[in-house]
């Protein structure tokens, strides 16, 4: 099977990304294919747009299910057996909005132990989706990210 070719909506949608100021960590090939691409809801308007713009942008969408999951809440295992269950592959989508980036986790292929890879996802997700918890950021650390380290 050949992979579509990024199409010039596609680049276009990822020039309106970059020009909020956000950037794109990571990829989704298209030979990961069929693909469960799970991702938090964001906190700001902004956060929503940018997603929803990045996730129109993917090329083979029709092949591509895109679930929201709450990393708070956890998932039990049948739930997440029968999301899982038409993929292949397995991704997640966040957005980490304090350094403006729309972050990719590789993609995963679908395993052995669900419960396993549940909790990864949660934890995953939950890592971006609470950035209220973490501590504020130092003076230092804010002038080292301006200079580009």
């Amino acid at each position: 099977m050949k992979a579509p070719k990024f199409s010039a909506m596609h680049r276009a949608v990822q020039r309106i990304i970059y020009g909020l100021g956000w950037q794109i960590q990571g990829q989704l090939g298209a030979h990961y294919r069929p693909l469960l691409l799970v991702t938090c809801r964001p906190q700001t308007p902004v956060g929503r747009g940018v997603r929803w713009v990045f996730l129109r942008s993917l090329p083979d969408r029709s092949r591509i299910r895109v679930i929201e999951l709450d990393p708070s809440v956890p998932i039990d295992e049948a739930r997440w057996a029968r999301v899982r269950e038409g993929a292949s592959w397995i991704s997640c989508l966040a957005l980490d909005q304090r350094r403006r980036h729309v972050v990719v986790h590789r993609p995963f292929p679908k395993g052995t132990h669900a419960d396993r890879e549940c909790a990864y996802v949660c934890r995953y997700l939950g890592y971006f989706a609470s950035t209220p918890q973490t501590p504020p950021t130092t003076a230092a650390a804010r002038e080292a990210e301006a200079a580009g380290y």
